[in-house]
């Protein structure tokens, strides 16, 4: 999975919010000092490809970004560490499992638990079905 990915998009999101906050939009940036900026906050993305997404995102060409080239560099660097669809579907799956481990132990701790016998036509079928916050005396009528 792409975890070193994740941090560097999340640490160029954090270092674009501080970089909005402390420079403002009128204010033009260097290339040295969106690297400086960088190397400060943590962000380890090679220069060379800090400068070609600097150049693309040089609009007019002056060698410094305004308010809207930053946002474009910005924008360029965080597509270079965008999670795959791959990464994004296991990400998923990973935060859905955790989320349904919260509930099943948070229910495990309420006490609200209750196993069911599950029956088929008269025929046991051997299985059991946890069920959580439903009041046991609907269950007859939802297994039949």
């Amino acid at each position: 999975m792409g975890n070193s990915n994740s941090n560097v998009l999340r640490t160029l999101e954090i270092m674009e919010d501080d970089f909005h906050a402390t420079v403002k939009d009128e204010d033009s940036v260097t290339f040295e000092q969106v690297m400086e900026h960088m190397k400060k906050k943590g962000v380890d993305i090679p220069p060379e490809a800090v400068r070609e997404n600097f150049d693309l995102a040089d609009k007019n060409m002056n060698g410094m970004l305004d308010g809207e080239e930053r946002e474009a560099l910005f924008e360029l660097l965080k597509v270079m560490f965008a999670p795959s669809e791959e990464e994004l579907a296991e990400l998923q799956g990973a935060q859905e499992a955790a989320e349904e481990a919260a509930i099943l132990s948070q229910a495990e701790a309420s006490g609200e638990m209750k196993s069911v016998q599950m029956s088929m036509g008269g025929r046991s079928t051997g299985g059991t079905v946890k069920m959580y916050g439903t009041d046991f005396a609907e269950v007859p009528t939802m297994v039949g």
